[in-house]
């Protein structure tokens, strides 16, 4: 089969099975949920609250595929005691997760049927107070929400996931979503396709615009019913050397390369590589504020700077944002350093180019040689990502400093916008004592 023919042209006997088992489950309201728990014989705690029955697609979420020979298979979690910020899961007697707890109180199900299982989020209803599968839209009523159904192979291994979104009532928010799994003769994942639909019948607001001939190459009439965006088809191909996936790469709908998911680097070490990442890290890091600096006159003198990242989505190593606060904004009252919502201005991040390539490959890098290290194996927040943020932020710091266009108590360290990680604790591995002192006014 050539790749072009992975694609699927119709895919209504994949959608309907799913769209009758929505209409279903929003029929049933909470029953599936309370079926649901009263199969469950055991409970254990984890401490993510994403993603809990299965990555979905080996190369989503953590990068476990080098440790778990079987990544298609629903994933271990690491069970962890019970504590404050941990997550309660349901297991059947056969071992399956059933439920699953969720931040704000919300909670999961999943219904296993034969050579498939269901996925459904509950949130509790404002008015009825029970536990619904879905959203009633706050004026119309209507069910908005989604249902993820995971079809098995006869070797247990996941086929397709296949996916109906009802975002609100009209047609151009009904999304309908499949990626279909394909594997070598080792049995091993060697490729997936996505395709991405919708039940539109008039152009999205963005295309109204454009010459009809561009347009027709972004969108293709599957049938009456449904529409496909082209532009929004990927496929994954995984290539292994000697038994273990040394690279991932995805590509367009055309076949061109997209970006590189994942690459195997035998040589990397913790160490290396947070060496490699924060030194390249700090010259961007200086680099982007110093030149967001000069184009904007408001900004100056900055006075604090902001490393934003995210540790309960492990992207500490790389920010996801750089805000500031210029000397005025910090002598404001009630500014609080430590809240990043605090920095009003945002410096465009990450980097462009190949600047931006070559940290995006070193955080991947970093993620794998960590997650597959035994001594973070049951740790929520690791240490080396960390050590990147302090180390670049370091840097950055002692050479904005001397610049004129901050302030001579400029201060720059890493903020989780999670508040999982007490913001003090970077602030402190990041800075000398004296300007850590002078942050926190002690």
């Amino acid at each position: 089969m050539s790749s072009a023919d992975r694609f699927v042209d119709d895919p209504t006997a994949l959608f309907a099975p799913v769209e009758a088992a929505w209409e279903r489950y929003v029929a049933a309201g909470e029953a599936t949920l309370t079926a649901a728990e009263a199969r469950v014989v055991e409970t254990r705690h984890s401490t993510y609250d994403d993603g809990p029955f299965t990555p979905d697609h080996p190369l989503w979420d953590r990068f476990l595929t080098a440790v778990y020979g079987d990544p298609w298979r629903p994933r271990p979690l690491r069970w962890v005691p019970e504590g404050k910020d941990t997550f309660r899961h349901g297991l059947d007697a056969e071992g399956r997760i059933v439920t699953a707890g969720f931040l704000g109180g919300g909670s999961a199900a999943a219904v296993y049927g034969d050579g498939s299982y269901d996925l459904l989020n509950f949130r509790r209803d404002r008015r009825s107070g029970e536990r619904l599968p879905y959203e009633p839209h706050f004026r119309s009523g209507f069910p908005t929400g989604r249902l993820k159904r995971l079809l098995l192979d006869d070797a247990g291994r996941m086929a397709a996931a296949v996916e109906v979104n009802q975002e609100g009532e009209e047609p151009e928010r009904h999304y309908r979503s499949l990626t279909r799994f394909f594997y070598d003769d080792a049995g091993r994942l060697a490729e997936s396709v996505t395709q991405l639909f919708d039940l539109g019948r008039e152009l999205p607001p963005y295309a109204k615009d454009v010459p009809p001939e561009k347009v027709a190459g972004w969108h293709r009439r599957a049938t009456d019913r449904l529409r496909e965006s082209l532009l929004m088809r990927r496929r994954t191909v995984l290539t292994y050397d000697d038994g273990r996936l040394v690279k991932a790469e995805q590509f367009d709908g055309d076949g061109k390369p997209d970006e590189v998911l994942y690459t195997y680097n035998p040589g990397d070490t913790v160490e290396g590589l947070v060496e490699q990442f924060s030194a390249l890290l700090g010259k961007q890091l200086v680099k982007a504020i110093d030149g967001f600096l000069k184009a904007n006159p408001d900004a100056k003198p900055a006075a604090r700077g902001a490393l934003i990242y995210s540790a309960e989505h492990a992207h500490c190593g790389l920010p996801t944002g750089v805000a500031l606060a210029s000397a005025t904004d910090a002598a404001a009252d009630g500014f609080e350093p430590f809240d990043w919502e605090a920095y009003p201005h945002a410096v465009p991040w990450p980097p462009e180019g190949r600047a931006g390539k070559t940290l995006a490959d070193l955080h991947r890098r970093l993620l794998l040689v960590v997650e597959t290290d035994p001594a973070h194996a049951d740790t929520f927040q690791p240490r080396p990502y960390r050590e990147v943020l302090w180390t670049a932020g370091r840097a950055a710091w002692g050479t904005l400093k001397k610049k004129r266009s901050t302030t001579a108590d400029f201060i720059l360290f890493p903020l989780d916008d999670h508040g999982d990680v007490n913001p003090a604790d970077d602030a402190r591995a990041t800075l000398p004592p004296e300007a850590f002192a002078a942050l926190t006014g002690g």
